[in-house]
């Protein structure tokens, strides 16, 4: 195996998730060098909705269930499949996107010694019709052509470096210390991670390709206005105002623990352990 491709997930009520994971898998299997790559899924749940022995699509995946009644939490999820590892290239991914190209390229590129890879150069984000098209085997035209744009813009969302898909040298990664485990819910934890790699210097490709984002209800406000969002964007800003020494030594410490020792606790009991300090 050449590469691991780390997703983690949680299910959502409605079945859009799943659906979009569904969708994933079968993309991943379907890609010639399927046999090059480990693919581990890590959900996250405090009961699990993943059975392997149940579902054909999850019979060559690594799966691994976490038990979690907080709020999801990517960069734990995407740390502990990084363990899982065993490959020298990671490739960490959304669960609701696919590469239409596939991920030749990218692998070769890493293949050269550049430290990381966007495999894509705009996202696409599709409706309901177009992911039930794609799930048929049906590509949609209009996005691959550059027709259609991405709908982030307009609401003042950019995909960063190390947002939707991305890959890097698993030494790399372990260098900087892996995703900064404290943010929670949606926002910040991709630009974080981009501002890691960005002020260590390495060597980056970016690919001049598109990706697929499958279709779920999403309310921009409400993912904004989350409990955590308002801590995600000043823990964030410390990103951006932190000199390159206390950055660094930051990473040193997250080498050894990635801090958010809550992620465990039982809903019910998460306001009175974070109490304490």
């Amino acid at each position: 195996m050449q590469a691991s491709y780390i997703i983690t997930y949680r299910a959502d009520d409605a079945g859009y998730r799943r659906h979009n994971l569904e969708t994933v898998l079968t993309w991943l299997s379907t890609l010639a060098l399927r046999d090059e790559l480990q693919v581990i899924l890590v959900e996250q749940a405090a009961t699990p909705s993943l059975n392997a022995a149940e579902d054909p699509l999850l019979e060559r995946v690594e799966l691994l269930h976490v038990y979690s009644e907080q709020a999801f939490n990517k960069s734990w999820g995407f740390n502990i499949g990084a363990r899982l590892a065993r490959t020298p290239w990671l490739i960490f991914a959304d669960a609701d996107m696919i590469l239409p190209g596939g991920l030749d390229e990218t692998l070769d590129v890493l293949a050269r010694g550049v430290d990381v890879v966007k495999p894509y150069s705009r996202m696409i984000d599709l409706d309901a019709a177009q992911t039930e098209a794609l799930d048929e085997g049906v590509l949609p035209q209009a996005a691959l052509s550059g027709e259609q744009a991405s709908g982030r813009a307009h609401i003042g969302e950019h995909v960063v470096l190390a947002g939707g898909v991305f890959a890097i040298q698993a030494a790399r990664f372990g260098q900087i210390g892996g995703f900064d485990e404290r943010f929670l819910g949606w926002g910040g934890e991709d630009d974080a991670m981009t501002l890691k790699i960005q002020r260590t210097r390495p060597s980056v490709v970016a690919l001049d390709a598109p990706a697929l984002h499958l279709y779920h209800p999403r309310d921009q406000a409400a993912l904004m206005n989350h409990p955590q969002y308002a801590q995600n964007k000043a823990l964030l800003s410390c990103y951006r105002d932190l000199p390159e020494s206390p950055l660094f030594r930051m990473f040193e410490i997250q080498k050894q623990f990635a801090g958010n020792i809550h992620k465990y606790s039982p809903a019910s009991s998460h306001a009175g352990l974070g109490a304490r300090r």
